[in-house]
């Protein structure tokens, strides 16, 4: 009874072993990892870059002396610099690539990585350029905007200016006709008055 009991214990255990993983020489943390691995890529190939992100930083942080953290390091690097990630970071990528290189590497690995951070770091270089040549156009659109604006203005006080031209020159002609006709009724007043003369003397001329 003893034995059987003893057997019976020894598969339970066994079984245990067969769960967990250690019977197949990984211990239990080798094939957590490799199970945030497998979530990790599901999630990459799905382009959702941020989760996948997550898994493979909760592999690096969690599982640093597994077989799965040199390439969950360089996934944190590769996924930062990816085009296609709508929130690629390149200063991190070129810190995991950094961490990645500090890693014991093979010569291929090494040089990748060297590749990688001189490409990343010229990838970043072209990103700043482009920055800088938005802001300077947006500086410039903001320029023509406030130029276009004083013109406006320019051009609103040039008709009001001219409007007031065509009014003065309408109040001088008004003027010059009215000196004309004033012209004119002093002309008939002095003749008026040379007859009134003329009548007067001849009116003392009958009186003799």
């Amino acid at each position: 009874m003893r034995s059987f009991m003893g057997i019976s214990l020894f598969g339970f255990i066994l079984l245990s072993l067969v769960l967990t993983g250690c019977i197949s020489g990984l211990p239990v943390s080798e094939n957590q990892a490799r199970v945030h691995m497998e979530s990790a890529r599901e999630k990459e190939k799905a382009l959702q870059f941020e989760e996948a992100i997550k898994e493979y930083g909760f592999i690096v942080r969690t599982y640093p002396k597994t077989g799965h953290y040199k390439t969950a390091v360089l996934k944190m690097a590769l996924l930062h610099l990816d085009p296609d990630n709508p929130k690629a970071d390149f200063i991190k990528g070129e810190y995991w690539l950094e961490q990645y290189l500090s890693l014991d590497l093979l010569p291929e690995e090494k040089e990748m990585a060297v590749f990688c951070i001189a490409l990343a770091g010229q990838i970043r270089s072209v990103q700043e350029e482009k920055e800088n040549l938005l802001s300077r156009t947006r500086s410039q659109k903001i320029q023509i905007e406030s130029l276009a604006r004083q013109l406006e203005n320019t051009g609103s006080k040039l008709e009001q200016a001219e409007s007031e031209l065509e009014q003065a020159r309408a109040k001088i002609k008004s003027q010059k006709s009215l000196e004309k006709e004033l012209s004119v009724l002093k002309d008939k007043l002095e003749k008026i008055k040379a007859i009134d003369v003329q009548m007067h003397k001849a009116k003392k001329k009958l009186e003799k």
